[in-house]
């Protein structure tokens, strides 16, 4: 940014471009974060049990938000299907008995 642009902005838009330019910068620190963390998982592969994921490994404090979400997911999933599981069972039993 210019001289004159700096004089021409208004306190608004300054603060805008001063967010934009912050956002800007932390997708870019996390986009080197995340390939920071390919590259560290890529060496130690072959040495980890199988099924260990990037994020066993390492996990962004952006990232545990969504990793939580996704667990409560699967648990509710899990649970769905259990009980559909034994209300199928429950149908075939009935079946048997009459």
């Amino acid at each position: 940014m210019s001289f004159d642009e700096f004089y021409y902005l208004t306190p608004r838009s300054f603060f805008n471009a001063v967010n934009g330019q912050r956002k800007k910068e932390d997708v870019y620190s996390k986009e080197r974060w995340i390939m920071t963390r390919e590259i560290m998982f890529s060496a130690m592969k072959p040495y980890l049990p199988e099924g260990t994921e990037k994020t066993d490994i390492l996990v962004f404090q952006w990232e545990q938000k969504q990793l939580q979400k996704d667990k409560e997911i699967k648990a509710l999933t899990l649970v769905e299907d259990i009980e559909k599981m034994n209300a199928f069972w429950e149908r075939q039993d009935a079946v048997k008995k009459s």
